[in-house]
């Protein structure tokens, strides 16, 4: 469950190991990209930074997938759009995109939503500094702090390893680090979304009907043992 994967998340964020949320027994955790969703199993496990490397390196192949099956779906969607402008008007002019029915998703389910490089830097500080979440108002000095971090390039994109902030906006989970599967947040660079999300032009005369071929489905939320 959702709760039972927030759980885990926290347990790594204070431990540095996944710990069972009922028996507190240390769990090994896994990626199945076949079945899109986490594998958990009792026993010791490597080094965090380890199994953080090999989740995130088994995950990665699996969110390629999803970016372009959400490219596909968007270049159809906007390929509909025109055929209903070109009926209506008469004209062969190409109507412009409608706004997204479907966000695309992260490996962990959860939406991608892109943001401002500032905003992803303090939402990074609410995540991992509990004096800066506690604050109800902003510090005279936040404003400093933020364009400290952002110079410093903390963040980096989990399809590339580059740093993820450097167009001034950046595609991010809303899951944040409340999942198991990526515990440190998972973060695309515009550069990577566009290269596997922008699916080549369509023919607009084409079959309207022709699906994307779908390479991989949302996965599913962590299942428990």
């Amino acid at each position: 469950s959702a709760c039972w994967d927030r759980a885990l998340a926290a347990s790594v964020a204070t431990h540095g190991r996944a710990r069972c949320p009922s028996c507190r027994s240390v769990l090994r955790v896994d990626f199945d990209p076949v079945a899109g969703g986490l594998v958990f199993s009792r026993g010791s496990e490597n080094l965090p930074e380890q199994w953080r490397a090999r989740l995130y390196g088994k995950a990665k192949p699996v969110q390629i997938q999803l970016l372009q099956q959400y490219g596909a779906e968007r270049a159809l969607q906007q390929r509909r759009q025109a055929r209903a402008c070109r009926c209506e008007s008469g004209a062969s002019r190409i109507a412009a995109p409608a706004s997204e029915a479907v966000a695309p998703l992260c490996v962990c389910g959860a939406p991608l939503e892109k943001v401002s490089s500032r905003t992803r830097i303090e939402r990074m500080l609410r995540d991992t500094d509990p004096a800066w979440a506690s604050r109800p108002h902003p510090r005279p000095g936040d404003a400093r702090v933020v364009d400290r971090l952002l110079r410093c390039s903390l963040v980096t994109c989990d399809l590339c390893d580059e740093v993820a902030t450097g167009t001034g906006e950046v595609w991010t989970c809303r899951n944040g680090p409340h999942t198991i599967l990526h515990p440190a947040a998972y973060d695309v660079c515009e550069r990577c979304f566009d290269q596997y999300s922008v699916a080549p032009q369509l023919d607009c005369d084409s079959d309207e009907d022709s699906q994307p071929s779908r390479q991989c489905g949302a996965p599913p939320r962590p299942r428990a043992m």
